[in-house]
């Protein structure tokens, strides 16, 4: 008997992630809105690595309120259309290099006006820049039977 062993096929989840961005939510998601379902996309294949990402969320330096992304939607932010995908636990560094296993997630930031797609790779205590703002990982929560949770709140 032979044993073929498949590699992970990262076309699929652009794939995934692009039909998240073009409105692809569950009935009883809202749809990003001012997007444009048939512009074509460009995609980057490999998340940017966490590093990109700091560990710098203090309590004082937050404003607003805690906003929860359910994974597999998409969601506005910033004036960007904002997916969530590929919650599980990796081993990341932090910002000073200490590598752990960290329960992560992807956060695939899509510009509606260039069409421009980053791939973001972030844990609870990191920092990501989406537009001009700041936003702290409070929390990333791997669902039980359905899909987990990021939770982000705007820095000053």
């Amino acid at each position: 008997m032979t044993v073929t062993r498949r590699t992970p096929d990262l076309s699929l989840a652009i794939v995934l992630t692009a039909a998240a961005l073009a409105g692809g939510c569950s009935s009883s998601e809202k749809p990003s809105q001012n997007h444009e379902t048939n512009r074509p996309m460009t995609a980057t294949p490999n998340p940017t690595p966490p590093s990109a990402a700091t560990t710098h969320c203090e309590k004082e330096s937050m404003t607003g309120e805690v906003l929860k992304f359910r994974e597999t939607t998409s969601n506005t932010l910033s004036n960007k259309d904002v997916g969530i995908s590929n919650i599980f636990e990796r081993d990341l560094p932090d910002d000073k290099g200490n590598v752990a296993p960290r329960m992560s997630g992807v956060l695939v930031i899509h510009d509606p006006k260039t069409d421009e797609i980053q791939r973001e790779t972030v844990f609870a205590g990191s920092t990501i820049s989406i537009g001009g703002d700041r936003y702290c990982v409070m929390s990333v929560e791997i669902g039980k039977g359905s899909p987990g949770w990021i939770s982000l709140r705007q820095m000053k």
